[in-house]
C-alpha cells in the first residue's frame, strides 16, 4: 500500500543543513497498524508530513498503491489527503466554537455528506467512541481524553485508507492514554485502515502489527 525508496530531508539551521532523513526505506501492508518509535527530534513529524504529502522530500519517492504522491503538484496532493489520510495529533485541534457533533460533522460536510445524512453519521461516529451522550457539549468542557476521542472520530469521518497518529496520547495521563490506544487500534482495525501512530511512549508498542524505530535518518524494523 505505502513505500519509501531513499527519502531524505533537509532542513537549514543558519548556516548548517541539518538532515533530518537520509535515505529512510519502509513498506506497509494495507491493514496495518504500524508504530515509528525514535527521541524527539529524529524526525518522526516530518515523516508523517511526508507521507501524507504536506510536504515532499529532497530526494527520494512516497508511493501510495500506484501514485507516487511526493511527485504530485500541491493541489493534487491536497486531494490525494482529503480522499486518503485521516489525521490525530497531540493537540486535539477542536474549533471551540462548535458544539461536539458539529465538530465531527465539518468534517462529514467537506466530504460532500450534508443534512440528516451528516448529522446521523456524526452521532454514530460519536457512539463508537462513547461519546454520543455529549454530541450537544462544547469541547472545552470535556476532558483530555474525550476531546481525543472527539478528534478521532473526526478524523474518522470520511472513512480514510490511511491514518496518521502524531503522539495522539502525549497530553494524557497514563489512563486515559492506555484507553485511547485501545480504541485507536480496535476502530482503525474495524474500518479497515491502515494506521501508523508516532510516539516515544513504549505502552502502543504491544498494540502493534510492527514497529520501526527512526534514528539517524533511517528506519529499522525492531520487536513489539
Amino acid at each position: 500500500m505505502l513505500s519509501l525508496r531513499s527519502v531524505c530531508r533537509s532542513f537549514r539551521e543558519g548556516e548548517r543543513l541539518h538532515r533530518v532523513l537520509d535515505g529512510a526505506e519502509a513498506e506497509i501492508r494495507d491493514g496495518e497498524f504500524v508504530v515509528i518509535v525514535g527521541r524527539s527530534g529524529s524526525g518522526k513529524s516530518t515523516l508523517l508530513n511526508l507521507i501524507s504529502g504536506i510536504d515532499v522530500p529532497d530526494s527520494g519517492t512516497i508511493s501510495f498503491d500506484d501514485t507516487v504522491v511526493s511527485q504530485l503538484p500541491e493541489p493534487e496532493r491536497t486531494y490525494f489527503r482529503r480522499r486518503n489520510v485521516g489525521f490525530v495529533y497531540q493537540f486535539f485541534n477542536l474549533i471551540p466554537t462548535l458544539n461536539v457533533e458539529e465538530n465531527v460533522r465539518l468534517a462529514l460536510e467537506l466530504d460532500g455528506v450534508r443534512g440528516i445524512s451528516a448529522r446521523r453519521q456524526a452521532v454514530e461516529l460519536l457512539d463508537q467512541v462513547g461519546l454520543a451522550s455529549r454530541a450537544a457539549s462544547s469541547p472545552d468542557v470535556l476532558s483530555g481524553g474525550e476531546q481525543q476521542r472527539v478528534a478521532l472520530a473526526r478524523a474518522l469521518a470520511h472513512r480514510p485508507r490511511l491514518l496518521l497518529a502524531d503522539e495522539p496520547t502525549g497530553n494524557l495521563d497514563s489512563d486515559n492514554a492506555h484507553q485511547v490506544q485501545e480504541l485507536l487500534s480496535d476502530l482503525v482495525r474495524r474500518c479497515g485502515s491502515t494506521l501508523i501512530l508516532a510516539t516515544h511512549a513504549e505502552a502502543p508498542r504491544a498494540l502493534a502489527d510492527r514497529v520501526l524505530e527512526l534514528s539517524d535518518g533511517r528506519l529499522h524494523e525492531i520487536a513489539p
